[in-house]
């Protein structure tokens, strides 16, 4: 995949050497992240510039806050004019050519846009409301995304380098798991069905994994990696999984089969320093545990196709502490030694959660 990054600035409010070097440290990391997350099957290309691209007027002409963006067909006009300003302030300087999505990258001081906004090929049909493009003397295209102020921490708690991942995950399909349509007044839980399990699902994930599912899909997860047992034909047994972004090429998932389309799947988590959300739970170890989610893949992707399974032994836990405050939901959907999940008539029993191999038990329950 070939990403293009694109500094820009304004007179009156400029880039500089700290918050360019910020940019080129987030792409390593979003290209370290794909990598890990594919096992080396997808490989990300950079083409950065190397200076700021000056755009014209005042940064306060650009300003949008994200309540002030209204629905997708709202905000097309005030987005191609943004891109628009960018090419024209960046095409004379910058190749864009043969790439097959660009960020746009702005100072990190004040607030310009408060989370960023995005577009997407797939978007461009004829008769689209939501269509917008990147219109460069060399190129057209379609996949964008630029950062706001909420994904431009430079503690690790909300780098720039998720909102890229999560955003530009949509070129691949598999990934936007709000309820379609969006129930009012419900709680996170229940308006992303698959919060807490991956990136993809969304980008203040604590533990910044692919769900496995998605992964096996895209092809990042060979096929013997996946266990695959039916629920009619249990009886007692033990399962060993490797965690989502190890190394090593054993198991990664546990697939439970209860029909042609459904089933439960079981993955190991690790919580790791050098790439996680830095939370206080997360320092104690609180997310080395196994997620579990119901999986319909006669659904299509807003249709409850992935739901996240909820450890009910356990009372609702709030990671407080966690920036920014919109990242501060629920945790009680993870599984450690103690704990017990049922499902059609199996239980399900985490062992051990360690570095390396991870141990469950899945059992019939007895009448």
């Amino acid at each position: 995949m070939e990403i293009g990054l694109v500094l820009l600035d304004w007179s009156d409010k400029e880039g500089n050497n700290e918050d360019q070097s910020y940019y080129k440290e987030q792409t390593k990391k979003l290209t370290e992240w794909y990598s890990t997350m594919s096992q080396g099957k997808l490989a990300v290309n950079w083409r950065v510039s190397e200076t700021w691209n000056r755009l014209e007027g005042s940064w306060k002409d650009y300003r949008a806050e994200d309540n002030e963006q209204g629905s997708d067909e709202a905000r097309v006009p005030f987005e191609q004019w943004l891109l628009d300003e960018a090419v024209a302030a960046s095409d004379s300087a910058f190749d864009f050519g043969g790439l097959d999505a660009v960020v746009f990258a702005i100072p990190t001081n004040g607030t310009v846009m408060t989370s960023g906004t995005q577009g997407f090929e797939y978007n461009n049909f004829p008769g689209s409301k939501r269509a917008t493009l990147v219109n460069s003397q060399e190129a057209t295209i379609g996949n964008w995304v630029i950062s706001g102020s909420k994904f431009m921490d430079k503690k690790g708690r909300s780098p720039s380098w998720i909102h890229w991942a999560h955003e530009l995950g949509h070129m691949f399909g598999p990934i936007s798991h709000m309820g379609d349509p969006n129930p009012k007044n419900t709680n996170n839980f229940y308006a992303n069905t698959l919060y807490g399990v991956g990136l993809f699902a969304d980008q203040w994930v604590v533990t910044r994994a692919v769900e496995g599912w998605n992964a096996w899909l895209l092809g990042w997860h060979e096929d013997n990696q996946v266990l695959c047992v039916d629920a009619t034909t249990m009886d007692d047994e033990i399962f060993a999984l490797n965690d989502a972004r190890s190394a090593e090429t054993g198991a990664k998932m546990l697939v439970i089969r209860t029909g042609k389309t459904t089933g439960l799947v079981i993955e190991s988590r690790e919580w790791d320093e050098s790439i996680d959300s830095p939370t206080r739970m997360g320092k104690t170890g609180y997310y080395d545990s196994f997620v579990m989610y119901q999986i319909d893949s006669s659904r299509f992707i807003g249709d409850l196709s992935l739901r996240t399974l909820a450890n009910g032994s356990t009372d609702e836990a709030w990671d407080s502490g966690k920036w920014p405050s919109e990242a501060e939901v629920f945790t009680n959907i993870y599984f450690k030694p103690g704990d017990t999940a049922e499902f059609a008539g199996l239980s399900i029993e985490p062992l051990t959660v360690q570095k390396g191999k991870d141990f469950i038990r899945v059992a019939k329950i007895k009448n």
